[in-house]
């Protein structure tokens, strides 16, 4: 991966689970993200926000997209939260992990990870 801006451990409140249970209430998801960004020896030569990627407004967007969004698996959410993403800040390569506690018992969490390349 090029240059890359990282985000680690957003947590965001959804609603997900397959169990109707979980579909009546929001769960808190741990995200943790890896962007490739424009050149950062780019960025540099103007210092401007406009030239880079916006960690908050990713973070806020992310934000957005979780209250806004219901699904029954951890995979359709990361892979929805990644395509949609990549089009709204043109990033050509995702990495997210995402966690999910109290999914299971006697584990921290369950989890997966999602890597894309996108043509911009």
């Amino acid at each position: 991966m090029a240059d890359t801006v990282i985000i680690k451990g957003l947590k965001v409140p959804t609603t997900i689970g397959i169990h109707p249970w979980e579909r009546t209430i929001k769960q808190t998801l741990i995200l943790h993200l890896e962007l490739e960004s424009p050149s950062f020896s780019k960025i540099a030569n103007y210092d401007e926000i406009d030239q880079a990627l916006d960690y908050q407004k990713v973070s806020e967007w992310i934000q957005q997209f979780s209250r806004n969004n219901s699904y029954k698996l951890v995979e359709t959410f990361i892979s929805k939260l990644s395509d949609e993403l990549a089009n709204e800040f043109s990033i050509p390569k995702i990495v997210i992990s995402l966690e999910k506690h109290q999914a299971i018992e006697n584990a921290n969490f369950v989890g997966v990870q999602l890597e894309r390349n996108y043509n911009f």
